[in-house]
């Protein structure tokens, strides 16, 4: 009876797959940047970015905390060696002999925290999204690295994620060996615009914040309509692009979902 509901139930999936993907295909090959807004100008800290957690303030208008644990990782069938991670590590098995990673702290990983920061004569919020792209080792749109370290620790904090941390090397760490598997450590990055520099943000406006669409993007120098107009012809090139694959997978769906109703 079971296998009977199931080999009536796959088509129908491969079918819902199908009609998903056509709609997708079709969302993107129409979609460009007509209905996005150009905004150049200086960027302004209006606010900077605060951990309340641990008490870390930074005048940049986003920061990143990433958490790193110190964990057991295999170098040959004979050996293993440790390193840090931003994530848990599967344990290692030499022989007989099994090496258990422990488990992740319960601390969300990464996370970002946000001050304020407006763009061009109008004074336009950019939004969360994009000043994030500040603290990225590299961002496709930025010709240099904004990422920074501001390690503005201070001497007494009150730390409320249960972790006993201490200050050290520039670094909140466990209170222990940093070479012990289980060793603690967390780091934080900014990302500072610079000052005399101009940028351009393209996206929506919604209120007073720009740059709340989810294509909407950031460049670290100005920009002109006719940038815009080109940008838009690769964006529009790009997602007929993806449109015409997703249309590809539709019809290898409704084809594999034909066949199974005919061999039914």
């Amino acid at each position: 009876m079971w296998e009977k509901i199931w080999e009536a139930k796959v088509p129908l999936i491969f079918g819902i797959i199908a009609l998903i993907f056509v709609v997708a295909g079709f969302s993107a090959g129409n979609r460009d940047l007509s209905d996005m807004s150009l905004v150049s100008g200086d960027i302004t800290v209006t606010r900077g970015a605060v951990d309340d957690e641990f008490g870390i303030v930074t005048d940049a208008p986003v920061m990143m905390r990433v958490v790193e644990m110190n964990q057991y990782v295999k170098t040959s069938d004979k050996s293993y060696t440790t390193e840090y991670a931003d994530h848990r590590l599967p344990s290692v098995e030499l022989g007989n002999y099994r090496y258990s990673n422990p488990g992740f702290p319960n601390i969300t990983n990464p996370k970002f925290f946000y001050g304020e920061a407006t763009i061009g004569d109008e004074n336009l919020k950019i939004s969360d999204e994009l000043l994030s792209k500040f603290t990225f080792e590299s961002y496709i749109y930025f010709e240099d690295s904004y990422r920074g370290e501001d390690y503005a620790f201070p001497r007494f904090f009150e730390d409320t994620t249960g972790n006993n941390l201490v200050v050290s090397d520039g670094m909140l760490q466990s209170d222990g060996s940093p070479y012990d598997v289980g060793h603690i450590r967390i780091r934080y990055y900014t990302g500072m615009p610079k000052k005399g520099r101009e940028y351009s943000v393209y996206g929506n406006i919604d209120g007073d914040t720009v740059g709340t669409d989810s294509i909407s993007a950031i460049y670290d120098k100005p920009m002109d309509e006719n940038s815009l107009e080109k940008l838009n012809d690769e964006f529009s090139k790009g997602n007929k692009k993806v449109g015409v694959v997703a249309l590809i997978v539709a019809i290898v769906c409704f084809g594999i979902a034909v066949k199974m109703i005919k061999e039914a």
